[in-house]
């Protein structure tokens, strides 16, 4: 079962397709746990939490057709304290590495402390690595669909609402692959009223391979996942995915639920992953005064004076240094300088796009830029060094503009 098959449905195509696969009741009830399981996570508008995170990998050595798993560094574990936020469709994780016990391998030969914080917006998302040395860097990016790699493998990768997903996949998209693959879907209730537990089942073969799937959901947990388990014979007997968790409330008196604690366990013939997360301090929807907006910005995310920002939004990464103008003025800076000096060599380059801040982060103090933007193609070697001379003598001159305008707020 494969994550690029992720197929999304609303609920009308989710009764039609399930239609041929099951009776009337259980087309019913699995379109309502469905609605059920995705209204819980939609309701979560705000939170904060904390948790303690343990994720460990063993490398079949003798079976890795990639030759970066077969590293012995891939393998060992990595834990890790993690804080988060989430304030409508803003997020933001910071994790923190933690020293192992005594006698545990680490993830990549040594432990190095280290600490991530991100911050995820509409527009864009920062990203911001600090390590044991002081060294730090920082990244801007342009927005791509999130990925819970968190849960898959790097463990460095953290979002609030991709957690309620399972192999990436959220109940609606399991089922989906559960019809994709040509099984049966099936699905039974047990349990007194508020209490029920439902058990979606679905068995089915391909090329020789059996598939079969078991999810429970508990209604007294927010119709959340409370358990699901994945085989394929092709991988023996046992699931070679196998998920459990347990959830509360946040202080919403049962109106949504997030996961309290939260085990998974993924294994194939080349590797094993394991991750077990226990959360704590879990608070929801909560009022409009208690999450800073703050927080999502390059000064909420703490970036220390000094730090190499890359700003990866326009194509070659520009270089900056945090703590100068405000970023409108830092990219008009590099559009005006740049462009400047690109027509004086006969050269002509397209503007960056621009992103237009929310008004909270106008007058934000961030990156000054110190080099620079794309190369044009089939430019003659002698205007490609002259432009190269261009680009550093616009590095003096921004850093001249800047150094002036600090000098005069100073003053």
């Amino acid at each position: 079962m494969q994550s690029q098959h992720w197929v999304s449905l609303s609920s009308v195509a989710m009764l039609l397709f399930l239609a041929t696969t099951g009776k009337a009741d259980d087309r019913e009830l699995l379109g309502f746990l469905v609605e059920a399981n995705k209204n819980n996570r939609d309701q979560i508008t705000s939170g904060i939490g904390r948790g303690t995170v343990f994720f460990s990998r063993e490398i079949n050595h003798d079976k890795v057709p990639y030759p970066l798993l077969k590293s012995p560094k891939q393998s060992g574990v990595k834990i890790s304290e993690c804080q988060w936020y989430l304030l409508g469709d803003k997020t933001r994780s910071d994790l923190k590495s933690l020293s192992p016990k005594e006698g545990e391998k680490i993830m990549g030969g040594e432990y190095r402390q280290y600490e991530s914080r991100e911050a995820w917006m509409s527009d864009k998302r920062i990203e911001y690595r600090l390590f044991a040395d002081d060294h730090s860097d920082a990244y801007i990016r342009e927005p791509i669909k999130e990925s819970s790699d968190f849960i898959l493998g790097s463990a460095w990768r953290f979002s609030p609402k991709l957690i309620f997903d399972i192999y990436d996949l959220s109940v609606e998209q399991w089922i989906a692959e559960m019809e994709e693959g040509g099984s049966s879907v099936t699905v039974t209730e047990e349990g007194p009223a508020g209490h029920k537990i439902y058990t979606i089942k679905s068995e089915g073969s391909s090329s020789g391979i059996t598939y079969r799937v078991e999810i429970k959901i508990a209604e007294d947990q927010g119709f959340n996942v409370v358990s699901l388990e994945s085989y394929n014979s092709d991988l023996g007997d046992q699931p070679f995915i196998r998920f459990a968790a347990t959830y509360v409330d946040g202080g919403t008196n049962g109106k949504v639920f997030y996961p309290n604690t939260y085990h998974y366990k993924f294994v194939d013939d080349i590797r094993t992953e394991e991750l077990n997360i226990d959360f704590h301090e879990i608070q929801l929807n909560l009022s409009a005064d208690k999450i800073d907006e703050q927080l999502f910005t390059l000064n909420g995310l703490g970036i220390k004076t000094g730090t190499r920002v890359y700003d990866m939004r326009y194509g070659e990464p520009i270089q900056l240094y945090y703590g100068g103008l405000p970023v409108h003025e830092s990219e008009a800076l590099i559009e005006e300088v740049i462009s400047e000096r690109m027509r004086d060599i006969g050269a002509t380059i397209p503007p960056p796009a621009t992103t237009t801040l929310p008004a909270h982060e106008a007058s934000e103090a961030s990156p000054t830029p110190t080099t620079t933007a794309p190369a044009v193609d089939r430019v003659p070697e002698w205007r490609l060094l002259m432009m190269w001379v261009g680009v550093f003598l616009s590095v003096v001159t921004i850093a001249v503009i800047v150094w002036k305008r600090r000098r005069r707020i100073k003053q």
